[in-house]
């Protein structure tokens, strides 16, 4: 019985391992082709001096390609796929809860993650705001003035709120 069992489990093991090589050797990674009516846009995201992560890179940014009229939000989330960021988004109100880890609350509570077009802030939702050729768009996580007093954070942005 061993004698039938052990070269069953060979080939097997074999036809696996072979398999899994296929698979790797054969399988591409391919980068998304710019979309149709693409739009070249730059994308910053300015994580906070205390994260909570290690490995976070302060300032992150980059140009690339989104389809004419896209949201900030849409552009944020494809930012997420293409470069294995993660994004958390509270598709009930539209806000972003988290990028790479850096969740809202994170530093201080009361600390957001907000944005900024063409270095202005808006009071809409990222899901609203559409995106132009040349657009830049910058994501700030903020901390609240009043938690910077408290415990020394100090904002990202300079946009902090009382």
């Amino acid at each position: 019985m061993k004698r039938i069992i052990t070269p069953i489990l060979i080939i097997l093991c074999l036809t696996a391992a072979a398999s899994l090589a296929g698979f790797f050797f054969t399988h591409k990674h391919e980068t998304p082709a710019a979309p149709k009516d693409g739009i070249s846009v730059t994308l910053t995201i300015q994580y906070p001096e205390k994260a909570k992560k290690k490995d976070v890179i302060r300032v992150q940014k980059t140009e690339f390609s989104v389809e004419k009229d896209t949201s900030v939000l849409d552009a944020l989330q494809l930012y997420g796929k293409l470069e294995d960021l993660p994004v958390s988004v509270d598709t009930t109100r539209d806000e972003v809860d988290g990028i790479g880890g850096v969740e809202n609350g994170a530093v201080a509570k009361g600390s957001v993650w907000k944005f900024h077009l063409n270095g202005g802030a808006l009071r809409t939702d990222p899901a609203r705001a559409t995106l132009k050729a040349g657009d830049s768009i910058t994501w700030v996580f903020t901390v609240p003035k009043k938690a910077e007093k408290a415990n020394g954070t100090g904002a990202a942005g300079a946009d902090a709120k009382d």
